[in-house]
Parts: structure tokens; sequence; C-alpha cells
């Protein structure tokens, strides 16, 4: 299903991160995402501040690095209090955190951050939380108006 420019995805899980990282990037109009042989390698280096010559300090270049402007516009959300992501693999949790935070196109909630109700205005919502499939929303959506659900 296509997704719209403005993206809530609720959970902030492994799942929650890897879809709202790969959700600013994935153009809708690509006909499918691209293989390993169809990405700009020098790119890349380029947007993490990688010195391909190594002549710096450290393989690290000193310039602002590039930033790819984003497809969509995300609001990752968990209901927990709390650090996003802090379940997250400890040697990988950090470059998950620092990919959605750099991309200027994640917004970053949890419980404890608003006191306040907010109405989220967006295209799409994505659930990415628990374990267990639970379709309780799945179903009152498709009650309220038949085609909200399964999209």
């Amino acid at each position: 299903a296509k997704v719209g420019r403005k993206v809530a995805v609720i959970g902030a899980g492994g799942i929650g991160f890897d879809v709202s990282e790969y959700l600013p990037h994935h153009n809708d109009k690509d006909e499918h995402d691209k293989n390993a042989n169809q990405i700009d390698v020098d790119h890349f280096l380029e947007e993490w501040g990688v010195d391909k010559s190594n002549s710096q300090r450290g393989g690290l270049l000193s310039t602002a690095n590039i930033i790819s402007k984003p497809h969509r516009e995300i609001i990752l959300m968990q209901r927990k209090k709390g650090k996003l992501g802090a379940g997250l693999g400890k040697t990988t949790g950090w470059i998950h955190r620092s990919t959605l935070t750099r991309s200027n196109a994640v917004e970053m909630v949890s419980k404890g951050d608003k006191k306040e109700t907010r109405v989220i205005d967006c295209d799409n919502v994505i659930l990415c939380a628990g374990q267990m499939s639970k379709r309780d929303l799945e179903t009152a959506a498709f009650d309220a108006g038949g085609d909200l659900a399964s999209k």
C-alpha cells in the first residue's frame, strides 16, 4: 500500500525504529527497494562523514555531512517513559537513534515527554507495538469506517 508524507509510528522497539528509518528514504515511485548493487556508496560514505582517502584523522571528514532530503515526516511514539530505543542492541541502538535524529524527518515522542493530549495530523498510522498480535484497533477502525483497516 502507498504511504503518505506524514506518518505516525506507534511502537519504538526494533521494528518501530526499522520502519521509521526506512520510510523517510523509501520513495513509493520506485518499483522496488534498491538492491545492493544500486546503492550509491560514495553518497553513503559522504553522508556519514567517512574519508575514503583516509587522509583525515580517524578516517572521518571534518566538514558537515550531507543529509538526504527525506520523502516523509515521521512521528515515532512509545507508550512507556524513557529514552526511545533503550531496549535496542547495545552495539547498534545508538546508530539507529543517531540516524533518525540526523534525518531531521523523525520526531521521537515518549509518554514522559508530553503531558497534554495531542492530535497528530498524519496520512497513515503504522502499529509496531507488542510481540503478540492484537487486532482490537484494526477491528474498531474497520467497524467505524470500513476502509480504514488493512490499508
